[in-house]
């Protein structure tokens, strides 16, 4: 079965889900795209199934880490990449990619990413 591309996927030691009162999942993986629930399934089956964009763009930010444009007006040395509708914030401190931010595209980003530079 071919990759499904997901936007995110979020493994979870526990999940309880608002539908079945008491229940309890263990092991799951919630998978989001276009800002929506894909699917909920246990994490190994998610593995095979869906394709993250945040995994492929962190394994490309690792190896080319200053792609991102410079984003001076939000603070110093931090940097933006899109993975699709998200921004990406993140700084490099040395060799390392620290991911600070990600935010949905339609947010206020500047004002987000500034009032958290500032507190």
């Amino acid at each position: 079965m071919p990759a499904v591309l997901a936007d995110l996927k979020l493994e979870a030691r526990w999940i309880v889900p608002m539908t079945t009162r008491g229940r309890v999942l263990e092991n799951h993986t919630l998978v989001v795209r276009d800002g929506r629930i894909l699917d909920l399934l246990p994490s190994g089956a998610a593995a095979e199934r869906y394709a993250a964009a945040f995994d492929e763009k962190s394994q490309t930010l690792a190896r080319f880490p200053e792609i991102g444009r410079l984003r001076p007006e939000i603070a110093p040395n931090v940097r933006s990449t899109l993975v699709h509708p998200y921004v990406v914030f993140y700084r490099l401190e040395g060799e390392v990619v620290q991911i600070i931010r990600i935010l949905h595209g339609k947010r206020d980003l500047r004002s987000i990413m500034q009032a958290e530079s500032e507190g």
